[in-house]
């Protein structure tokens, strides 16, 4: 009988010394007594692997914590209301717009769609942001397949002459250079004049622009790079059904992570 006691009694020594070394070294394995259990006995590998996966989430969570915003991200996501601090200077966000992009799927041209109605596959959705002093923040191509860009535009309406739409048209027996550019599927070499100056054609986007109230304009927007200054740009948004009117924007390229105080 005493024997079996004996073998009981170690048996329960053992297993209590086998959870004082799990506690101790779960607990801290760089204490003294963790540093001498881990000397005598090592970790176990399932314990190794758990720290191991317990310090990445700490070294993960710390990295987070320290890194700078992504302020592209910042713009994006700003809410009516909200201040956006350009080059020191304080702009709140007025209205928030998503552009739709649009194109036709079949042999009807004036069938546009945001949704391939094959696929089901969404086109490209660009955020417009209006800020308080007639400005416009818009990320947009660059041009007829190039990458995307911020843009910070001023309204320049009050300036747009008179027959201005009209002159970008023109007519099916005399295109204009904005028609013309559409024909050469944005390709051609094309120029306009606006506000006394020329503008090359970079860009035509049909859209409809979904606003935070539902509401749903259609509207083509032509992109223009002054052909003296190629750090100015030009955008006219041609409003084709919906209320609203046609504007005239004036501006350049915009980087929030050089310009913008997050």
């Amino acid at each position: 009988m005493g024997d079996y006691l004996g073998v009981a009694f170690l048996l329960l020594a053992g297993i209590g010394f086998c959870i004082l070394v799990v506690a101790v070294v779960s607990k801290d394995r760089t204490s003294r007594l963790g540093k001498l259990v881990n000397d005598i006995v090592g970790v176990p590998p399932f314990m190794a692997e758990a720290e191991q996966q317990r310090n990445e989430r700490v070294e993960a969570d710390y990295r987070s914590a320290i890194a700078e915003p992504d302020k592209d991200e910042v713009v994006r996501v700003g809410q009516v209301g909200d201040f956006l601090e350009v080059m020191g200077r304080p702009m709140r966000y007025v209205c928030r717009i998503l552009a739709l992009e649009l194109q036709f799927f079949g042999e009807n041209k004036s069938d546009k769609r945001h949704v391939d109605p094959q696929s089901g596959s969404r086109l490209r959705e660009f955020p417009v942001i209006v800020l308080s002093g007639d400005r416009l923040l818009f990320e947009q191509p660059m041009g007829e397949g190039l990458p995307l860009s911020w843009f910070l535009y001023e309204h320049r309406s009050d300036d747009m002459k008179p027959g201005f739409t009209e002159y970008l048209k023109g007519t099916k027996e005399n295109p204009g250079p904005i028609m013309m550019f559409a024909d050469s599927n944005q390709q051609a070499d094309v120029t306009f004049n606006a506000l006394q100056k020329t503008w090359q054609a970079r860009d035509i986007v049909w859209a409809d622009m979904k606003t935070q109230a539902g509401n749903m304009p259609r509207v083509v927007m032509v992109l223009g790079r002054n052909v003296e200054d190629d750090q100015e740009w030009i955008l006219f948004i041609d409003l084709r059904s919906g209320d609203g009117s046609d504007t005239l924007w004036v501006g350049r390229k915009f980087n929030p992570q050089a310009e913008v105080d997050a």
